[in-house]
């Protein structure tokens, strides 16, 4: 345990070297300390004083460099008044959903997507707080442990300023051959060995990359592997969001596999961007507003010419031009329309939206999702014969002639009804000229809608099923209308393939007994809290045909399934059930 002068000179020292690279930090005041204390009731240690006497949350006017990715990564501090906050929150989450939270965790660091940077008050370790995963990596020792790995790696980035040749002078060869087949192991491998020859610490991170794709799902290594993956790209993280944005998980043997572009400026650069994404596999244009011209151009760019799918946004004056070039007519398209400001009122805009969703579709539209968006929108789609994406998700409100029309053609291979859908979607479904829907994903929705959808003479031939409960559930009613609609599909011949998340042990052992799982040959279980061996044991009773299992309780599972293979199952795993 690092002695408390030591301590507060540790991270005084690192708050200096980061405010000297233009990072701020909060001023904590007393009344936020008391807060805090009251929320625990108990005296707080000195390193926690210590602490937010130092890092009491980021200043809004701070400039993100490299040193503060390096040293936070995705997490950001978080002040003495919203650690409060965050302990009053996840202490009193009990359901299915969310991991448990120990009454002992304080959150020093979040990452904006309900996982926490904790420090243990009874071990006086820092650890990672995953809502819905149940991995707790001890991240450091204690908090002097975490300042001397910080100021090492702030000497590591002062002695490598200047080798960044991977994001300054590339070797375009090499990387042009990466670019041309990104399943090429060898030439990643090559190419990681120029970098070493330079200097460029981005090699080591390539080398991890690829000794992730060789383990895979293989735990604990893969665990231990994606921690140590996600720990080097920290430095990085600030060359890749000049682009856009790319978690470690979004990543490829070092490379990003899936990048949401954020920067317009940088988009006058685009054939510049294959250098950085060579394996360039999903880009998202959601997210930036340009013109169509710039679109057209973006579209034609050489970097996107190994994508094989794009995300498009709600640009009704940009998405015809966009969806109607060439390069974008080869890729699979996710057309999302968003519209919670109405901005497809005006009957000129929500003819270019239908023209554009029209046009993408001749050119491989794969998967539209509509959230938000008028009926009378609904309603000419539903009516436009040549509108048949293989996937529609509806993301709640209203369906208009959507359904019946969409599904009357056929062609729809995936559906997914996802936040507050509607009774009257689950009218349509039950319909009898609904009569096939190969892959189903539901979540959320209504206790009404939920049974009503059990009704459906399709769920017979859903070879492939997804329920996802709620994130924060307040109705066990809906929770168990979710439970029935799994069994009904079961006991009908359907569910094949079966993933179910944020099914506890109790739920899945009731799915199990009411013959939900009879039939199902790939099983794939997220986030099942309370899962014991007996749960595991109705399971395999229950599932007879069974011959794959993904579960992150794959220790807890070995001889409880003859003759099925298990994988593990978590958020940053490489392998992905394929339905």
């Amino acid at each position: 345990m690092t002695e408390p002068d030591d301590l507060a000179a540790a991270l005084t020292a690192v708050r200096d070297q980061l405010a000297a690279r233009g990072l701020r930090f909060g001023t904590v005041s007393p009344d936020d300390v008391e807060a805090l204390q009251a929320v625990f009731e108990q005296p707080l240690p000195e390193a926690v004083h210590t602490w937010f006497a130092l890092f009491d949350g980021v200043d809004d006017a701070s400039t993100l460099t490299t040193a503060s990715f390096a040293v936070f990564g995705n997490w950001t501090p978080i002040s003495a008044r919203r650690s409060a906050a965050d302990r009053e929150l996840k202490g009193g989450m009990r359901n299915e959903i969310c991991q448990p939270w120990q009454p002992w965790w304080l959150a020093l660091m979040e990452n904006g997507g309900g996982d926490s940077l904790v420090l243990d008050l009874q071990t006086g370790q820092l650890l990672t707080y995953w809502h819905d995963w149940n991995n707790r990596h001890v991240e450091h020792a204690d908090l002097g442990a975490w300042a001397a790995a910080v100021l090492a790696e702030l000497d590591e980035l002062a002695r490598t300023a200047g080798r960044d040749v991977h994001f300054t002078e590339p070797n375009r060869d090499l990387l042009a051959a990466i670019h041309r087949n990104p399943d090429d192991l060898g030439a990643i491998a090559v190419y990681a060995d120029w970098l070493a020859e330079q200097g460029d610490p981005y090699a080591e991170l390539i080398r991890v990359g690829l000794r992730r794709t060789e383990v895979r799902s293989k735990r604990p290594e893969a665990d231990e592997l994606y921690m140590e993956y996600e720990r080097l790209s920290k430095r990085f993280r600030a060359h890749i969001e000049a682009w856009g944005y790319c978690e470690p998980y979004q990543q490829r043997n070092g490379f990003p596999h899936e990048l949401t572009l954020t920067a317009a400026d940088r988009l006058v650069d685009t054939d510049e961007l294959w250098l950085v994404a060579p394996g360039l596999h999903t880009v998202d244009v959601r997210h930036v507003t340009l013109a169509a011209a710039d679109f057209r151009r973006l579209s034609d760019s050489n970097s996107l010419s190994q994508v094989r799918h794009v995300h498009l946004g709600a640009q009704p004056a940009a998405l015809a031009a966009f969806a109607s070039a060439p390069r974008v007519q080869q890729l699979s398209a996710d057309f999302r329309v968003f519209d919670p400001e109405g901005a497809y009122s005006r009957p000129a805009d929500l003819q270019a939206a239908a023209d554009a969703l029209q046009r993408a579709h001749v050119g491989g539209l794969t998967r539209c999702e509509l959230k938000e968006v008028p009926t009378a929108l609904l309603d000419a789609l539903g009516a436009n014969p040549t509108f048949a994406p293989r996937q529609l998700r509806l993301d709640g409100g209203a369906v208009g002639g959507l359904l019946a029309g969409v599904l009357t053609r056929g062609g729809v291979a995936a559906l997914e009804l996802t936040g507050e859908w509607s009774l009257d979607a689950s009218r349509s479904l039950a319909e009898p000229w609904v009569a096939s829907v190969p892959r189903l994903v539901v979540s959320g929705g209504s206790v009404a809608a939920v049974r009503r959808l059990q009704d459906a003479r399709f769920l017979a031939t859903v070879a492939s099923l997804t329920v996802q409960l709620l994130a924060y559930p307040d109705d066990a009613a809906l929770r168990q209308e979710s439970v029935q609609l799994v069994v009904r599909t079961g006991r009908q011949g359907g569910g094949q393939w079966m993933s179910l998340r944020y099914f506890s042990g109790p739920l899945l052992a009731q799915v199990a007994a009411g013959g939900g799982l009879a039939h199902t040959e790939v099983l794939s279980i997220w986030n099942a809290r309370e899962m014991t061996p007996d749960h595991l044991q109705a399971i395999a009773r229950g599932a007879p045909e069974l011959k794959t299992l993904y579960t992150s309780e794959v220790a807890l599972a070995e001889g409880v399934f003859d003759g099925v293979e298990l994988v593990a199952r978590n958020r940053f795993h490489l392998d992905e059930p394929a339905s």
